[in-house]
């Protein structure tokens, strides 16, 4: 029985998803003390058949699950669902874990059963000239936060910093407060993370060492859609009294 589950959901991302799951493979932790459960979330791009074919030589456990498209939040429930691990850790299809990602992750959860770790989605320097200024300017808010959580200037990471590309926690937590809430297509993981803390008193740690390469791809357009779709779910929490 594994340890760790590491938990991936997917939509028509396969070349990235691909990248992600050779991190993987290299990971220092030991490749039988975790599985890889990747949700295709209604994918149409081949992904599934990919994934099988990726699942016959994975030197790790790798399931591949799949469902009609629900969003992010729903596809993590069902990867948390179909868990084995007592540790479940989430990364995203478009994040390539160090190899020392999954080792730094578990060196808290030895200590502390308590503890939700989160780590960084790095910028790829060799893509800087590359990218747009959008995602640029992503990255160098994201290097910001972690800049003041590993200098002091924040005194310690909390469930505003609890993103899905780059955490970990045990799947007990998760499932006695629900899972993630449906009903938000952003920011579920935030939200959930503020009902960890209330109702089950998770304290967050921010490890620099849970690395992780991120190169997202974004339109203009859906990068303008995410504040408006934050800062609609921000009265939604703040209506609910949080």
């Amino acid at each position: 029985m594994p340890t760790i589950s590491v938990v991936i959901p997917t939509y028509n991302r396969k070349a990235s998803l691909k990248v992600t799951l050779d991190g993987l493979a290299r990971q220092t932790h030991p490749v039988d003390d975790f599985e890889v459960v990747v949700v295709s979330d209604g994918s149409t791009d081949g992904t599934d058949a990919f994934l099988e074919e990726y699942a016959r030589t994975s030197p790790y456990a790798l399931r591949p699950i799949t469902q009609e498209n629900g969003g992010p939040a729903r596809a993590r429930n069902r990867g948390v669902q179909e868990a084995l691990g007592r540790i479940i850790v989430f990364i995203d299809d478009d994040v390539e874990p160090i190899s020392e990602f999954l080792a730094a992750h578990m060196a808290h959860h030895a200590q502390d059963e308590k503890v939700v770790v989160i780590g960084p989605m790095s910028p790829d320097p060799e893509r800087r000239r590359a990218e747009p200024p959008w995602i640029a300017w992503e990255h160098a808010m994201l290097q910001k936060q972690y800049t003041n959580l590993v200098t002091g200037v924040w005194k310690s990471a909390g469930p505003q910093h609890f993103y899905t590309g780059n955490a970990s926690l045990l799947r007990e937590h998760l499932t006695a407060v629900g899972g993630f809430d449906v009903n938000f297509k952003r920011q579920e993981d935030v939200e959930l993370a503020h009902r960890m803390r209330r109702e089950r008193g998770v304290r967050f740690v921010f490890d620099p060492k849970a690395d992780g390469v991120h190169r997202p791809f974004r339109t203009f357009d859906s990068w303008l859609n995410v504040a408006a779709s934050y800062g609609q779910l921000d009265v939604v929490r703040a209506r609910a009294g949080e």
